[in-house]
């Protein structure tokens, strides 16, 4: 069957990766925190080798559990 884009959106940026790499794309990641946008949006079709960016934002609810991170 056809695989598409997982929707990310409010997944940690180390999640979101993972996820991505298992998928066998490219990610760039701009900002830190969690997955507050995305590109390609969810249920995309995915192609193989394709690259995905992600938007990242903190929340101001909840600081990071290990202090800043880089």
């Amino acid at each position: 069957g056809a695989s598409v884009f997982p929707d990310l959106r409010g997944m940690n940026a180390r999640d979101a990766i993972q996820t991505i790499a298992h998928l066998g794309l490219t990610v760039r990641l701009r900002g830190a925190g969690a997955v507050v946008g995305q590109q390609p949006g969810p249920g995309s079709p995915l192609e193989r080798g394709m690259e995905s960016t992600l938007w990242l934002e903190r929340s101001p609810m909840a600081p990071a559990p290990y202090g800043p991170q880089p």
